[in-house]
C-alpha cells in the first residue's frame, strides 16, 4: 500500500492504522485513569485529572507514532486525540450534568465554556507531538515490538 505523501500528495482513509489509534487512545485513557483518577479523589480538581490526561495523550501519541512511522504520525495522532477528547468531553459533560464531577472551573458562571474550548486544543497538541515524536523516533531506528 502507497503511503500518503507519497505519488498522489495527501492522505488517504487507508493511511489510517486504526489499530495504532486505537492503541495510542487506550493509553491516554488508561493513564488518565491511573495517574488522573487518585488525584481528582484526593483534591477534588478536575483540573488534575485533565492534566494526567496530557500525560496518557503524550505517551500514547509516541506509541502510536512507533507504530505507524514519521509520514503518518500526524494524521493517526489527530485521530487519536479527537476520539480521546470525545470520550472525556462526553465524559465530563455528564458528570457535571449528573452532579457527580465539579464544575471544571469553580467560579466562573455557570455555562462558561473555556474548559470545553482550550483543553481541546491542548488535547490535540499533545497527542499530535506524541505522535510525530514516535514517528521520529522510528524513523531513527530505534525499532522495538510495541
Amino acid at each position: 500500500m502507497e503511503q500518503g505523501g507519497e505519488g498522489g500528495g495527501g492522505w488517504r482513509v487507508a493511511d489510517v492504522r486504526w489499530r495504532a489509534v486505537g492503541i495510542g487512545y487506550i493509553i491516554g485513557l488508561l493513564v488518565t485513569l491511573v495517574a488522573g483518577l487518585p488525584l481528582f479523589l484526593l483534591a477534588e480538581s478536575s483540573w488534575l485529572l485533565a492534566l494526567s490526561g496530557l500525560g496518557g495523550l503524550l505517551l500514547g501519541g509516541i506509541v502510536a507514532g512507533r507504530m505507524v512511522g514519521v509520514q503518518l504520525a500526524l494524521i493517526n495522532g489527530a485521530l487519536m486525540g479527537i476520539l480521546y477528547y470525545f470520550t472525556t468531553a462526553l465524559t465530563y459533560l455528564a458528570g457535571s450534568f449528573l452532579q457527580v464531577l465539579p464544575e471544571p472551573l469553580p467560579g466562573l458562571p455557570q455555562g462558561d465554556s473555556t474548559f470545553f474550548f482550550a483543553w481541546p486544543l491542548a488535547q490535540f497538541v499533545f497527542s499530535v507531538v506524541g505522535a510525530l515524536g514516535g514517528g521520529r523516533i522510528a524513523a531513527e531506528g530505534v525499532r522495538g515490538e510495541v
